[in-house]
């Protein structure tokens, strides 16, 4: 298995990270904006066969990295973002209420 590798889209204040490795997408974490600095992340997904691998704490993470380049707060919605961004103090600096 190769490196994973996370691409962000937005349009209209709607986005998505994807996840690919080797090429083939296998995981997103959706998001949408309730502010230009307010992000709400409402779904993490990664394939089934990939699940417990680790590969949704790197869209998370991925979503935490740009969160700080850009100054936005992250809302999680989903329960898996939740419980990532809350249990783990590297995270306190992007996590919104």
């Amino acid at each position: 298995m190769g490196e994973p590798a996370v691409e962000r889209h937005e349009t209209d204040g709607v986005g998505v990270f994807v996840l690919t490795l080797d090429g083939t997408k296998v995981g997103t974490l959706d998001y949408h904006r309730s502010a230009p600095e307010v992000v709400h992340v409402d779904y993490v997904e990664v394939a089934p066969r990939l699940r417990g691998s680790g590969m949704g704490r790197v869209l998370v993470q991925a979503a935490a990295d740009w969160a700080r380049e850009t100054g936005v707060r992250l809302v999680p919605i989903c329960g898996y973002a939740r419980s990532v961004l809350t249990s783990d103090p590297a995270f306190a600096d992007v996590l919104g209420s």
